[in-house]
């Protein structure tokens, strides 16, 4: 709806996404390690703010929390129900 709706946030973080995928290919291919790390955090974190802590929900949440416990970087790889950690 919202995308439908041309909500200026959502077309943002939209094009964010698409330089975060550019920024994390380019980031694999030299093996820079920390840099994919940071790009994660960041798509985890733009979600985050598009979406909400309600609409990502608490065990989505709880399962971002453990992982970046241990220091790992981490995102959702799809819908949610489940973490990518590096």
């Amino acid at each position: 709806a919202r995308w439908d709706a041309k909500d200026p946030e959502v077309l943002q973080a939209m094009k964010k996404f698409a330089d975060l995928t550019v920024q994390a290919r380019a980031a694999m291919e030299a093996h820079e390690h920390a840099k994919l790390c940071d790009l994660m955090d960041e798509n985890f974190a733009t979600r985050r703010g598009l979406y909400g802590d309600a609409c990502l929900g608490a065990n989505n949440l709880r399962m971002v929390e453990i992982c970046q416990l241990h220091g790992a970087a981490v995102k959702f790889p799809g819908s949610g129900g489940a973490v990518l950690g590096l």
